[in-house]
Formats: C-alpha cells, structure tokens, sequence
C-alpha cells in the first residue's frame, strides 16, 4: 500500500498524492507477476536494494523507467519501505537512438561495400565493352546492341557513385 509521495513523484507519474495514497504498486506495473514481487521484497527485508530497474505506468499509460532504490524503516511501530526513484526514463530513449544510428552505420558502410563491389564488376564490364566496340566498328549489326550496353554500364556507374 502507497501511504504517501512527494511532489516529484506526483509529477513524474502525473497523478495526484490522494491518487496514490491507498493504492498498491501491482496497480502501476512495478511487479512482473506475484514471484518477482516476493524475490524484490525478499531481498529488501535484508539489505537495502541499490538501484534496480523498475517500469512503472504513469497517468497517461506511459512506461517510466526507473531505478528504484528501497529500505526498510519502521512507521509508528510499523515495518514499511521506502523507495527513491530516479529516472532514467530518458535514457532509453537515449538507448534507442543510439541503436538506431548504430544500424544506420552499419547499413551505410554495407551499402559502400557494396557499391564498391559493384563499381568494380563495373569496370570489368566496361572493359569488355571497349573491346567488343572495337570488333562492331567492323559489324554494324553489333554497334547498336554494344552502345545500348553502354548506355547502361554508364547509368549504372552514375548510380553507383551517388552511394
């Protein structure tokens, strides 16, 4: 049971202290199910927890992550805890972002490796184009077929060095 909150954890769960007071945190997600509840409460009776990660939903159903760092105290000869959460919320958003620019680096040095690979079959196909010009200027029939082929070759090294 929530006996009370302060203004910074009305604010960052966006529900006010009566709101809060009374409830259990099960209603909030803090607990994966029943067994995760029992191992944190567990190991609070016998030593203080030092940050573990914790998601809680706040007014509006978003997911806060949190490090919550718990003890035991007595309140009027009652056994309670006491929880300070820090969040760090944002820094998974920072996690995310990161990741994502990760995978962009890596995207855009495969796609170089590839372009690469590309531009040198390429310019073995120019290669052979250059020669196979030589012979169509002696067979008219075949110039066309050759120039279409370079049209493409060249097209295709245009796209290739915008990469």
């Amino acid at each position: 049971e929530i006996l009370d909150v302060n203004g910074v954890a009305e604010a960052l769960s966006g529900f006010q202290r009566e709101e809060l007071r009374g409830r259990s945190v099960l209603e909030f997600g803090h607990y994966r199910d029943a067994d995760d509840r029992v191992t944190q409460l567990g190991a609070v009776v016998n030593e203080p927890s030092a940050g573990r990660e914790v998601h809680l939903t706040d007014a509006l159903g978003g997911d806060l992550r949190l490090l919550a760092h718990t003890s035991r105290v007595t309140n009027d000869d009652r056994a309670c805890l006491i929880t300070a959460f820090t969040n760090v919320t944002a820094l998974g958003r920072l996690d995310e972002g990161l990741l994502a620019a990760q995978r962009m680096e890596v995207a855009g040095k495969l796609s170089g490796g590839i372009a690469h690979e590309f531009n040198n079959l390429l310019t073995v196909m120019q290669g052979h184009l250059d020669a196979m010009a030589e012979d169509a200027a002696h067979a008219p029939h075949l110039r066309e077929r050759v120039d279409a082929l370079g049209r493409a070759v060249a097209q295709a090294t245009r796209i290739t060095s915008g990469c």
